[in-house]
């Protein structure tokens, strides 16, 4: 699913199997309907990455800052630390995120790197360090996240999944629902060429 970052509204969905192939046939259904985006987000997946350079190789590509932040404090409680050392190394990584200055960051995930474990060490480096032009705009995907658990809710919580074609009437009917809720959203999406009128009389 990919959302406008603004109204933080999904643009377009689309249920996959494999997800390496799958996610080139999404974006490249997505340039059909939307054309090249100024910036797209995601999360670290190497599959969304390859898609996003196979479609869209001169968009701007940003990382989630707060996938990457979970990532790495999840490695510094599974690290065998003494409390103290700990709760130094957690004020760092935070500081890699929300330091309010370029150089203050990267101070930060530099002096963590120089002090923490080695699996620690390697987590900022390969991920942070070597991806850092990807983190630079301190974005996040909170919206896209936001409907995965919307979804997921719906989908487990109340319904057996009966077939592909029951759960894109799920997802569809949630997406119009948020769509009808707020204006905003028809001026950002292929659901502003819907003849509702239509669509009622029809029914």
């Amino acid at each position: 699913m990919r959302e406008d970052n603004i109204t933080g509204f999904p643009l377009y969905f689309q249920l996959v199997s494999d997800l390496k192939k799958d996610w080139k046939l999404f974006f490249a259904r997505f340039y059909k309907l939307y054309g090249v985006p100024r910036l797209i987000i995601s999360d670290g997946s190497e599959a969304i990455a390859w898609g996003i350079k196979s479609v869209f190789p001169s968009t701007n590509h940003q990382l989630c800052k707060f996938h990457k932040l979970k990532n790495l404090i999840r490695i510094i409680y599974k690290s065998n630390v003494s409390y103290k050392e700990r709760k130094r190394m957690l004020l760092l990584a935070k500081g890699i995120f929300n330091n309010k200055t370029y150089y203050g960051r990267k101070r930060a995930a530099k002096h963590l790197m120089a002090i923490a474990p080695e699996k620690v060490a390697r987590y900022v480096e390969r991920n942070i360090l070597e991806k850092w032009k990807q983190l630079t705009k301190g974005v996040t995907s909170n919206s896209s996240e936001r409907w995965n658990r919307k979804i997921e809710k719906v989908i487990q919580g109340k319904y057996v999944l009966k077939s592909e074609k029951f759960v894109l009437q799920l997802i569809t009917s949630l997406w119009l629902k948020e769509a009808i809720r707020d204006k905003r959203h028809f001026e950002k999406c292929f659901i502003r060429n819907i003849n509702f009128k239509k669509l009622v009389k029809k029914i």
